[in-house]
């Protein structure tokens, strides 16, 4: 196994142990969100991406159809950043992050503090048979 494949290996448990799993967006309820503080995703240094990490996050947890990481800008409650990372790809990922007032066709948006940043999701976790949703959001 090479050096990148181990670190992306690591990189990945780590950030399984810190992920919030089983939420839906309030705006797209019918997608299943996972939510990750970047900062559990320590790539500074390594050959490995924020994307790389999310993409094997994503392969691994097919109960998440799209995978939030967040960034608190602005500490402790402050401006936050959105980047979303979706199993359908990134021009899914785009739809998802214009409902959410991103104009400039990427796949991150800000809010203004953590408080709305936590509002974007629904507080009751997904339950197992909320698992069944079979409607995709698909950006119309």
């Amino acid at each position: 196994m090479d050096p990148e494949t181990k670190v992306l290996q690591r990189l990945v448990k780590h950030a399984d142990s810190q992920i919030l799993l089983g939420r839906r967006l309030r705006r797209c309820p019918d997608l299943k969100l996972a939510v990750l503080n970047s900062m559990a995703i320590p790539v500074s240094g390594t050959q490995v991406s924020e994307v790389h990490v999310a993409s094997e996050i994503l392969h691994q947890k097919p109960e998440a159809d799209i995978l939030c990481c967040f960034e608190v800008q602005e500490p402790p409650a402050g401006r936050v950043c959105c980047r979303l990372y979706a199993r359908q790809g990134a021009s899914f990922a785009h739809s998802v992050a214009a409902v959410f007032g991103n104009t400039a066709g990427e796949t991150a948006f800000t809010v203004p503090d953590l408080f709305t940043f936590q509002q974007l999701w629904d507080e009751e976790p997904l339950t197992e048979a909320d698992g069944q949703l079979g409607t995709v959001y698909t950006g119309g």
